[in-house]
């Protein structure tokens, strides 16, 4: 009997077990990962948009929605943001703020929650935002124009090449210039000129910077061949707005440059650079750049060079847009004495932003 009844006892056990043990739940390690959180912007119409914040430039905020989509919106429309992640905001006074986003109490400001607490912007005050958590690729961005001619009657083809990136941190930002311009007639080219740019500029407090350039420029219609610059600079944002910026940059650039024929030399110059750019919010997006720099020759004076170009771009679909612009170049004591002491001309392109 009493082996019988241990029997029973077991039986009993093993059936109010099994259940218990088909409602168990799953370990921590055999359960699917939580969803990323997720980016809220709401719009001044109602409508939100959830997904994941990529960057925030020229006037459009950026989303990566979870579906693989991503979707550009207008900054003058946006209400409210909240997402847990860290973010660099960069205001028009020139400071930089760090934390995570929030939505006002009443909506309409951004709240930005960081180690010191809470800070309340206007929208219209910010000029950037750069999610901090972002990977080496993701904080690139830029455009890309290509430009192509051809007339038959005079057997004229025409080239253009131009090309910019930026790669931005919270202390500093690179910037890459790519500019090439080719015309060829009658089988013999009678225009090359060519620039490759890179700048570093290091972000300093009150609107101030401070930076280093290298760049390498040819251009046969001045007779030169190559010109290699290396040189620093200081600089100030004269305007730094959500929709207009103007910076000027004052430094010393030493070159070593060779002419088409074959003689180099090496100088020490002086450089005075000014920027500006502007754009709207309302398709079609439009965009306008101006560029001057005057080079004054300090071992080689009283030699002046002077480097200018304007471009507007108009949005024709997402991401593309049709480009006009014009260069300037002068040289008042070009290599060799080439007979040529300017070169200019329009350049109409169709571009891309990446």
């Amino acid at each position: 009997m009493t082996a019988r009844r241990l029997l029973l006892a077991l039986a009993f056990l093993a059936g109010f077990a099994l259940p218990l043990a088909a409602q168990t739940p799953a370990s921590p390690e055999s359960a699917s990962p939580p969803p990323p959180p997720k980016d809220v912007v709401e719009l001044v119409t109602g409508d939100r948009i959830s997904g994941d914040i990529r960057s925030y430039s020229e006037g459009r905020l950026t989303v990566a929605k979870f579906e693989g989509s991503d979707v550009s919106i207008k900054w003058n429309k946006i209400l409210s943001i909240r997402s847990s992640k860290e973010f660099e905001i960069e205001t028009g006074d020139g400071l930089h703020h760090f934390g995570s986003l929030s939505p006002s109490d009443p909506p309409g400001k951004l709240v930005v929650v960081g180690a010191g607490g809470r800070e309340t912007l206007e929208f219209p005050d910010v000029v950037a935002i750069s999610p901090l958590f972002q990977t080496f690729f993701r904080r690139i961005d830029g455009s890309l124009d290509l430009g192509l001619n051809y007339t038959h009657a005079s057997d004229l083809l025409q080239f253009d090449v131009t090309s910019n990136a930026r790669y931005r941190k919270p202390k500093f930002a690179v910037f890459a210039d790519l500019s090439l311009f080719y015309t060829r007639q009658n089988g013999e080219t009678t225009s090359q000129r060519g620039n490759l740019t890179f700048t570093y500029f290091r972000i300093r407090p009150n609107r101030w910077l401070t930076g280093g350039v290298l760049s390498f420029e040819n251009n046969r219609d001045l007779g030169l061949q190559l010109r290699s610059t290396l040189g620093a600079f200081v600089g100030r944002y004269l305007v730094l707005q959500n929709r207009k910026t103007l910076f000027v940059t004052v430094g010393l650039m030493g070159i070593h440059e060779k002419s088409i024929e074959g003689d180099s030399t090496k100088d020490l110059e002086g450089a005075v650079e000014g920027r500006y750019s502007t754009f709207t919010y309302d398709y079609p997006k439009v965009w306008f750049d101006a560029y001057l720099r005057l080079t004054p020759g300090i071992t080689d004076a009283p030699r002046l060079r002077v480097d200018a170009y304007a471009k507007a771009k108009r949005e024709i679909v997402r991401d593309f847009y049709l480009a006009v612009s014009i260069f300037y170049n002068y040289d008042s004591h070009p290599p060799q004495g080439h007979v040529a002491k300017s070169d200019w001309g329009p350049v109409v392109s169709i571009g891309w932003t990446f």
